[in-house]
């Protein structure tokens, strides 16, 4: 059974591989799924797929936190302690979520965690 502390311990054995090969030809790493989804029920996926960071309502699930531990102990992804350049070859939305009009999923009704997305200040840029 796929449960969350499964999820974390799979996750986390790929860490030593992605570092060891970004020291020679690795680019980065990506997550498959941002958040639960449904799918046809079976023998083998009950309730839909549950490899997600977040669960169908967007709430943070315990790899959630794992994650962001990891990439906010990565340079290039850690704006508050990266140099301008570094700053400038960033390619991700630093947007805040006070700027995002729309943080709803499909049904309207507004499911993030606030507590999960800490207000970080990072100045601004030129």
């Amino acid at each position: 059974m796929y449960t969350e502390d499964y999820q974390v311990a799979a996750v986390k054995s790929y860490f030593p591989l992605f570092d060891e090969y970004k020291k020679s030809y690795f680019v980065g790493e990506m997550i498959w799924n941002f958040a639960d989804f449904a799918t046809a029920q079976g023998t083998t996926r009950v309730a839909g797929n549950k490899k997600g960071l977040f669960t169908r309502s967007r709430q943070p699930k315990r790899i959630a936190y794992v994650i962001r531990e990891r990439y906010r102990k990565m340079p290039s992804l850690n704006l508050v302690h990266t140099t301008d350049e570094e700053k400038k070859r960033t390619t991700a939305n630093t947007k805040s979520l006070e700027e995002y009009d729309d943080l709803t999923d499909y049904n309207g009704e507004t499911y993030y965690d606030q507590d999960f997305y800490e207000r970080r200040c990072v100045g601004r840029w030129s």
